[in-house]
């Protein structure tokens, strides 16, 4: 099995009228999302990933994730949906150390609301959180082996 990481930084925020020239960093990223045998999405939380402020009642993903998503889901350039049927890992970080932290979790759980309509597999277990977040990752990013 081979893993990569998929940044997402270098996607331009979605907008139809850049569909006429996609830019090539999304051709890219869309090829990747279908050409892989399945994903693992790891999404950090913000502030209980509330999209809005006062706004108590929704959850949401971060804004690049869902940006990202969008892009890879256009079906009107680089081929159909590059998330159709796709098997999918969610997984969840954030920085709370607070008693009861969750990891995530509201995140993943809004992330997995957007499942039913780009009809992604989503593998249910073992399901991942990680609490303090800047504490249990190494400075190249990886998770340290006594986690």
């Amino acid at each position: 099995m081979t893993c990569s990481t998929l940044l997402i930084n270098r996607l331009p925020v979605y907008n139809g009228d850049l569909e006429k020239e996609v830019p090539a960093a999304v051709l890219d990223f869309k090829k990747t999302v279908a050409e892989a045998d399945g994903i693992i999405i790891i999404t950090p939380e913000y502030n209980f990933s509330y999209p809005l402020p006062f706004v108590v009642s929704e959850l949401s993903v971060p804004g690049a994730l869902k940006n990202a998503i969008d892009w890879a889901s256009r079906p009107s350039f680089g081929g159909p949906n590059a998330w159709k049927d796709k098997v999918i890992g969610i997984g969840g970080v954030g920085p709370q150390s607070y008693e009861g932290a969750h990891g995530g979790l509201l995140a993943a759980i809004a992330l997995r609301q957007s499942t039913y309509f780009l009809e992604w597999k989503i593998i249910d277990s073992p399901k991942l959180h990680v609490v303090r977040a800047s504490e249990r990752f190494n400075e190249a990013g990886e998770l340290k082996p006594e986690v």
